[in-house]
């Protein structure tokens, strides 16, 4: 009798056994990925207190707002926007919402602000930082000319519930010691993130593509990872050879000076579309720098 106990046992253990062994092949043979497809855009504005005479402000913001409602990004970038501007944008893009301050603290100085449309995602989480030695308050300790800051906001889709991280930011034009520290600081809050979830990495970065500013994110140090391949450009990863891809041009529209505007992802993300935007009316320009768009397939590991 106990014999026949224990092989009944043993029968009930090897049956569970073999049903968990099939469920995990069955399991490891399926693909357990969702692509996620995202438009994408980083925008230099331009401020508008600036005194541009006929490049003004109000004489090419409809410009700008035509601009995104023709790409219609999901989520959007922009630098040098200013508290005033970002109502009346959000007053003309109402399908959109914002997060973000000014690099002065609360509405003072000039946004890198992150748009996304409402219908879309919700956010999360949201943090800005200065770019300096002390990243909590308003401060610059690197030799910026102004002070800099970054954005960041943990998106989620509404429909999906998938996580984007997002960045985006405008690197000081004057010293080349902040452009790298700052790419440095913004590169650790990224790996800060869960590996499998994806990062859009965007902005206007004041730094030509063969610098090490930029050249650094394919090579980057790590603190705790060591030297890794961190985000690639995601105009590059569709156009490697294109040429006159200069994205300032002061408001004349010509396109052979440096690429310093940019979308940076994962190296494993898959590029759709990229393009540098080079819209125009009657021979004026929405800003002085061409916006950058990206259409991007982001491949979402499911857990078990």
């Amino acid at each position: 009798m106990g014999s026949t106990k224990h092989n009944s046992k043993f029968s009930i253990l090897l049956l569970i056994s073999l049903i968990f062994l099939f469920q995990y092949w069955l399991y490891s043979t399926l693909d357990h990925s969702e692509d996620v497809d995202l438009r994408v855009m980083t925008f230099n504005i331009r401020n508008s207190y600036a005194r541009d005479g006929e490049n003004d402000w109000k004489n090419r913001k409809e410009l700008v707002y035509q601009t995104v409602r023709d790409y219609s990004p999901a989520i959007l970038g922009l630098q040098e926007a200013n508290y005033a501007q970002q109502n009346e944008l959000l007053s003309a893009l109402p399908e959109y919402d914002f997060v973000g301050i000014g690099a002065k603290g609360g509405t003072k100085g000039q946004y890198c602000s992150i748009l996304y449309l409402k219908n879309h995602f919700r956010v999360e989480k949201t943090e800005t930082y200065w770019l300096s030695d002390t990243p909590a308050v308003p401060s610059s300790t690197w030799g910026n000319h102004h002070l800099r800051i970054f954005t960041y906001a943990r998106l989620v889709e509404k429909e999906t519930g998938h996580i984007i991280h997002t960045y985006n930011c405008h690197l000081d034009d004057g010293s080349k010691k902040a452009r790298e520290k700052s790419v440095r600081q913004i590169g650790e809050h990224i790996l800060q993130q869960p590996s499998n979830e994806p990062f859009v990495f965007m902005g206007d970065f004041n730094a030509p593509e063969n610098s090490v500013t930029i050249q650094q994110l394919g090579n980057f140090k790590a603190q705790k990872e060591g030297t890794i391949h961190l985000a690639s450009d995601s105009f590059r990863m569709l156009h490697p050879q294109k040429k006159d891809v200069g994205t300032y041009h002061g408001y004349k529209g010509n396109n052979q000076g440096d690429k310093i505007d940019s979308i940076f992802v994962p190296p494993a993300t898959e590029v759709l579309q990229a393009s540098i935007v080079r819209t125009s009316s009657n021979d004026r320009y929405p800003s002085d720098h061409f916006p950058v768009t990206a259409t991007l397939r982001f491949k979402i590991i499911k857990g078990l």
